[in-house]
């Protein structure tokens, strides 16, 4: 799937800056958009404080439909997708 498909997300502007990749190469398109969604996590998450680690695995995690990961790191129980879900963690 394009990055630029679903460029409008929950997130307004996550939805705005995704589309400014549009046209883009799939490489920075896909780069740029995981950029702006860890800036976009780092801010809702600002209170926990999210690392910039935590945000490059949601960020990733988020644009590959992944649903699991294997971390020792307790903030993970409180991170949503876009979706509302949380990652399953498998210790």
């Amino acid at each position: 799937m394009s990055m630029c498909q679903g460029a409008q997300g929950k997130d307004k502007d996550v939805g705005e800056y995704k589309r400014s990749f549009c046209g883009r190469s799939d490489r920075e398109a896909e780069t740029g958009t995981i950029v702006i969604l860890m800036s976009a996590l780092m801010k809702k998450y600002r209170d926990t404080p999210m690392g910039l680690a935590d945000a490059l695995l949601i960020a990733v995690a988020e644009s590959r439909t992944f649903r699991q990961i294997s971390t020792v790191g307790r903030d993970f129980y409180i991170y949503r997708l876009a979706d509302g879900t949380a990652l399953e963690v498998i210790r």
